[in-house]
């Protein structure tokens, strides 16, 4: 087990540190468009790329889930040749598909640009991302590729490069005045350079590939469909629950509105990016440790969700807190509405990450069907309950039934691990990590006593709070000084205890 807890650590850590980077900079990418766009431009921008989102989810047939299960699979047993054919399958697919997208979407982009987002400007957005997106399947492809194959570097290496490109091109095209357009042509030139990346890598890493010639394997093909079309509702799901609430204000409310939303739902999804990279090795390590029948799998389950809720808990809390004040810091007084939505955001990132993990786990061990049902119906709650409550409420509105969703997603997500991975869930640790965070308000509230400037005020509550909080684990043995430095042996692969 000490060999699964390194690789877990170590890909993780590795992961970690490169889309902390690729977070941190995509999140200045919206606050370079934020300060040079106005809020119903920036809205604009975010409306088209959340409404062509839903379709690239489905542009893989679900495809893209079976190709790192599978790759993690065939690596284990060195098929080389299913991993060739397995990957020129799903380019295929993809391509075809998204091919028909293309035509249909085109012919409609004029009709969209006024009868649905109601400004000029969104035909030639649209038109851009899109073939903007047609490079990003590239990337998908040798994102896959690299994850199934355990290439952690590579596949963070993607991202965070594609992200860089993406604020280094939107920020010279705004100074050069592309306004709105900016963002749309970025891009296209980030995704366009990543996939040449890409393919650069896989032909290193991959030099059997170099070798082989592409074959047609019938049940092969079969199989990762199969596999697909299982999961493909779950990944247009779950594309939806990141994209519903956009779409649904876009139809309801104003643009202006739009961009306030897009500067608070992506504030509260870095809680959510710090914690994608365990998700990410998850997957694949979960499909071989299931496919052994490792005896600890259950028991690394048990104490990961132990420390993830104790890690994310105070991250949470804290954003919700200081949502005011961050939204003021970083975007400017035009986005401080965003502020009630943005502390309800923050409380579902916690429910939000949970999922995240269990739905990963789910995914490793085959078990697609509930996982896919539970984005599905997480999905239809968040469209029935943004029909419902976003014409009267607008973003806050959003932002509560977006929350009241994740809660629900958790809850039935954790009921088909302990289900189908027998894994036992620390509620005593939960409680006690709970009643630690409550430490934080209290915190937080003596520091704004006092008379302070708006960065030192946001910096005295972060250590405040956080001081706080660690001083409640340890006195409330939720996580030990042992464990901890048992956690840094296995991860170092050598003892420190």
């Amino acid at each position: 087990m000490a060999s699964y807890t390194r690789r877990l650590i170590q890909g993780s850590s590795v992961i970690f540190i490169l889309s902390l980077l690729g977070s941190v900079v995509g999140y200045f990418i919206r606050l370079v468009l934020a300060r040079h766009l106005t809020p119903a431009e920036y809205g604009l921008f975010y409306a088209v790329f959340a409404f062509l989102s839903v379709f690239v989810a489905f542009r893989s047939l679900g495809v893209n889930a079976a190709l790192t299960k599978f790759l993690a699979e065939f690596r284990v047993k060195q098929q080389w040749q299913n991993v060739k054919n397995s990957a020129a399958y799903y380019l295929a697919i993809e391509t075809g598909v998204y091919a028909v997208m293309v035509v249909a979407l085109l012919a409609l982009s004029n009709f969209l640009a006024t009868a649905y987002f109601g400004h000029e400007n969104a035909a030639s957005v649209l038109q851009i991302l899109l073939l903007a997106f047609g490079f990003s399947l590239f990337e998908s492809l040798f994102g896959g590729f690299f994850q199934g194959l355990y290439k952690m570097t590579h596949y963070a290496f993607l991202h965070f490069l594609r992200n860089l490109f993406v604020l280094i091109a939107a920020w010279l095209m705004l100074e050069f005045g592309f306004g709105v357009t900016a963002p749309a042509y970025a891009y296209a030139i980030a995704y366009a350079v990543t996939a040449f990346l890409g393919w650069l890598w896989y032909r290193q890493t991959f030099p059997e590939g170099k070798r082989l010639r592409t074959t047609w394997d019938k049940p092969l093909f079969k199989r990762m469909l199969g596999y697909g079309t299982s999961v493909a509702a779950g990944s247009g799901a779950a594309s939806g629950l990141s994209n519903v609430d956009t779409l649904v204000l876009t139809s309801f409310r104003s643009l202006t509105e739009v961009g306030w939303y897009n500067t608070a739902m992506p504030t509260a999804g870095l809680v959510r990016t710090l914690f994608r990279s365990v998700a990410t090795v998850l997957f694949p390590l979960s499909s071989e440790l299931h496919a052994e029948k490792n005896a600890h799998f259950a028991e690394g389950i048990t104490r990961l969700y132990r420390y993830l809720l104790a890690l994310v808990v105070p991250i949470s809390v804290g954003l919700a807190m200081l949502a005011p004040t961050a939204l003021s810091l970083f975007f400017g007084e035009n986005y401080d509405p965003a502020a009630p939505a943005l502390a309800i955001l923050a409380i579902g990132a916690v429910f939000s990450t949970l999922f995240m993990i269990a739905s990963n786990i789910l995914m490793g061990i085959g078990a697609v069907v509930p996982n896919s049902a539970i984005l599905i119906g997480g999905s239809l709650f968040i469209v029935l309950g943004d029909l419902a409550f976003v014409p009267g409420f607008g973003i806050v509105g959003a932002a509560a039934v977006n929350t009241t969703a994740q809660f629900l997603m958790m809850a039935a997500a954790l009921f088909y691990v302990r289900k189908n991975a027998n894994a036992q869930l620390p509620w005593s640790a939960w409680l006690r990590t709970i009643l630690c965070a409550l430490l934080i308000p209290l915190a937080i509230v003596g520091v704004r006593s006092l008379s302070l400037e708006p960065m030192a005020q946001l910096a005295a509550s972060i250590i405040a709070g956080g001081a706080a909080y660690i001083l409640g684990v340890f006195l409330l043995r939720i996580i030990s000084v042992r464990e901890l430095l048992k956690i840094a042996s296995a991860g170092l692969g050598r003892k420190i205890i």
